[in-house]
Formats: C-alpha cells, structure tokens, sequence
C-alpha cells in the first residue's frame, strides 16, 4: 500500500509539467531538437552528453527558510523515535521533495529568488542516474525561454530549475504541516493540482 501511495505521488507530480508527458517522449522530444538544430541551423550547440557533463558540478539548492521542513518531511534524517516513516516523511530524499516542488513552481509560471540558499547536493551526484530528470529540466528551459540558447547554458537552467523549486517549495511543505497525514496531504494536493492547475 505504501509503495502505491508513493508511485501515484510521483505520478502526479510528472504530469504537472503536462498531462501527456512521459519519460519515453520527452527524451524523444529533446533529441528531436537537438538534430533540427544541429542540421538547419549548424550550431555549436552541445551534445546531450556534453549538458551532462555541465552540469556536473551545479549546485541544487533550496531556500535556507525551508530547510528544517525540508529536513522533517524527507527519510534523509531519521526521525527522533530512530524510524523512517513514510507517512511522515513523505519523500525519500531531498531531491524528491525538490524535484516536486519544481514541478509546482513550472505550473505556477513563477521564478523566486531566495534571500539565502542552501545548497544540498551537486547536480551531478543525482540527476544523471534518473535520465529522465535531465530531459524534464530541458523541457523546460525551452518552454520557459523559448530558446535553444538555454540548451548550451547548463548553469542559467539549473539556476532555473533551483528558483522554480523555491516556488513549489513553500506550496508542498503547506500542505504537509498540520493537515493530517503528511503522505495523503502532499497527495491529494499533486493529484488535484495535475486535475485542475488552479486549485
């Protein structure tokens, strides 16, 4: 039952972005790009392994505000009674709980720049072992700037994914704090968000 719960919230907050992506098809879709680029315009734009190797050392970040809420709502950290409960601590890793709230932060149409980051992992330590992330996050630099330049600039994306999250971020942790179970709380907020953007 656990597990369910888990894979229908990640679920939910995959179609955020947009109720028909899938994995398969966004790395279809980036690959597209970057051949119709390649071949009509002739730039120097970067292979997908070269954006990889840019982001290697990009820093993912979060608000310092939100740190300690970040800290009770992911299995990171055990919690007092020693257990990792994922009632309670909804999201495995902080990169979960981010990748969430980024997918919040896109549907909101909306950057935050934080008074103060907390960085709390390299992108390259995470995000080349899910794929799928990568070609997400180009996704949605194109979306977002409506340029390919974004596709050569590993930096100014990762920058824009950081403040997308730093916009979900405050909308989840919400959700979680004093409305029942935390698991059930941050899932029906996904699931009704993915449903009607508006709520």
């Amino acid at each position: 039952m656990i597990h369910s719960r888990i894979d229908r919230r990640f679920a939910c907050a995959c179609a955020i972005i947009d109720n028909s992506v899938w994995h398969a098809s966004a790395r279809i879709a980036v690959s597209s790009i970057y051949s119709i680029v390649h071949r009509e315009q002739r730039s120097n734009l970067m292979s997908i392994d070269e954006f990889v190797a840019g982001i290697q050392n990009q820093d993912l970040r979060i608000p310092s505000s939100e740190l300690e809420n970040v800290r009770r709502f992911t299995m990171t950290r055990k919690g007092e009674d020693g257990a990792r409960d994922p009632d309670q601590r909804p999201f495995g890793r902080y990169v979960d709980l981010w990748w969430a709230a980024l997918c919040i932060g896109a549907q909101e149409n909306r950057r935050t720049k934080a008074t103060e980051w907390h960085t709390f992992v390299r992108a390259g330590e995470v995000l080349p072992s899910n794929p799928w992330r990568i070609f997400h996050l180009q996704l949605l630099g194109l979306g977002f700037t409506g340029s390919t330049e974004i596709l050569r600039r590993p930096g100014e994306l990762i920058s824009l994914a950081n403040e997308l999250a730093a916009t979900g971020l405050p909308m989840l942790i919400e959700e979680m704090v004093g409305k029942g179970i935390p698991i059930w709380a941050v899932t029906d907020f996904l699931r009704d968000r993915a449903i009607d953007p508006s709520r």
